[in-house]
């Protein structure tokens, strides 16, 4: 409602969601809840103990800092207010590295002599097609057959 007061009345806009004018005003005046008071002065200790780890420490350890100096808190809550500030801790895991080959080696020898190639389009694809469906056939009836109890 605070961000809509210049365009809209604040009646109106207390009637369209359900809520008492006075009710706004009163929310609006009041001063945070203790909750809040208490995050603001985390979010302080957070940011100094991560700034101090020269961004390096994420929710866990902040969270064990914040025990050692005797703040009783959960991780759970560190977690949330360190996104909510845009903190992070480093990771030192790399990515995912991938073999890349080396075009100037010399390469192996194919000592078994293998054709990856067909001779004619789409050769090996019906080949390879036509054992596997012999092979599900084969095995369907073989399951079939054990469960009509003919075979041991």
């Amino acid at each position: 409602m605070r961000a809509n007061q210049a365009r809209y009345c604040t009646a109106t806009m207390a009637r369209v969601l359900g809520v008492s004018p006075s009710g706004f005003y009163a929310w609006r005046d009041r001063e945070p809840s203790r909750r809040r008071q208490c995050e603001v002065v985390l979010k302080a200790c957070i940011g100094n103990i991560h700034q101090r780890s020269r961004g390096a420490y994420g929710a866990p350890r902040i969270h064990a800092e914040l025990a050692a100096d005797g703040v009783d808190v959960a991780r759970k809550r560190v977690a949330p207010l360190m996104r909510e500030m845009g903190l992070a801790g480093i990771s030192r895991r790399k990515g995912t590295r991938t073999t890349r080959r080396d075009d100037t080696a010399r390469r192996a020898p194919d000592l078994v002599e293998r054709r990856f190639e067909a001779a004619h389009s789409g050769e090996s694809d019906h080949r390879f097609r036509r054992e596997a469906d012999h092979r599900i056939r084969s095995t369907r009836s073989l399951v079939g057959a054990k469960r009509r109890g003919c075979w041991p």
